[in-house]
């Protein structure tokens, strides 16, 4: 079994994704004004490189979308049997 890491671990890891996030944000935006101005683009090499640059976006975002449901799943506190029970 592995070694629990430190707490410097974590607070290293955790400002680590808080830059990642700005940065994903940040990407986010720059794409959606692409989409916006993409129509008007008639020069093949820029259209090609566009395509490219989109499709590891495209690659990187379904990996963030995995492991951050991932996450998100084990974080999320699971109701007893008991809860559910109330609930019907």
């Amino acid at each position: 079994m592995p070694n629990k890491p430190s707490r410097e671990s974590y607070e290293s890891l955790i400002a680590s994704l808080r830059d990642a996030v700005w940065e994903t944000e940040d990407a986010a935006s720059a794409i959606s004004r692409l989409y916006e101005l993409v129509w008007f683009i008639e020069d093949e090499q820029t259209q090609n490189d566009i395509q490219m640059l989109a499709g590891r976006l495209r690659t990187a975002g379904s990996i963030i979308t995995d492991y951050s449901t991932r996450i998100d799943f084990l974080l999320t506190p699971i109701e007893s049997d008991e809860a559910g029970r109330d609930a019907e």
